[in-house]
C-alpha cells in the first residue's frame, strides 16, 4: 500500500509484488506516470496490472497501453476487486506453468533428437 505515486514505485521495487493495483488519480505523480516508471523498471508488464479509477475520459486507452488485466470504475465493491485479483493471479500462474511446460517439452524433444542422432 502506498499513499502516493512516488511511494508506490518505491514499494513496488522493495516488495516485488505479484500484482499491481493502481489508481490513476493519486497524490504526487499520476497513475499513468507510475505505470510508465514501473514499465521502465520492468515491474510491468511482468506482473498483472489492475487499474481502479473514477476518471472516465481516455481511461480505456491508458489501460490498453499498459496491458491492464482489469479496469475497475469507482466505486466498485471490494469483492469485485478481489475476484479480478484472483483471476489475474490464476491466469499469471497458468501462463508461467505453460511456459515452463513448453520449455521442458522443448528440452525433452532436444534430448530425444540428440539421442536419436
Amino acid at each position: 500500500m502506498a499513499d502516493n505515486g512516488e511511494d508506490g514505485i518505491a514499494e513496488a521495487l522493495r516488495e516485488k509484488p505479484d500484482l499491481v493495483n493502481l489508481d490513476l488519480n493519486m497524490a504526487g505523480i499520476s497513475g499513468t506516470e507510475v505505470a510508465t516508471a514501473l514499465e521502465k523498471l520492468r515491474v510491468l508488464p511482468a506482473k498483472p496490472l489492475i487499474i481502479a479509477t473514477a476518471l472516465g475520459k481516455g481511461v480505456r486507452s491508458t489501460a490498453d497501453t499498459f496491458g491492464t488485466v482489469a479496469l475497475l470504475p469507482k466505486s466498485f465493491h471490494v469483492n469485485t476487486l478481489l475476484a479480478q485479483r484472483d483471476a489475474a493471479l490464476s491466469f499469471t500462474a497458468w501462463k508461467q506453468s505453460s511456459t515452463t511446460d513448453s520449455a521442458l517439452a522443448d528440452k525433452v524433444r532436444g534430448v530425444a533428437v540428440s539421442v536419436a542422432a
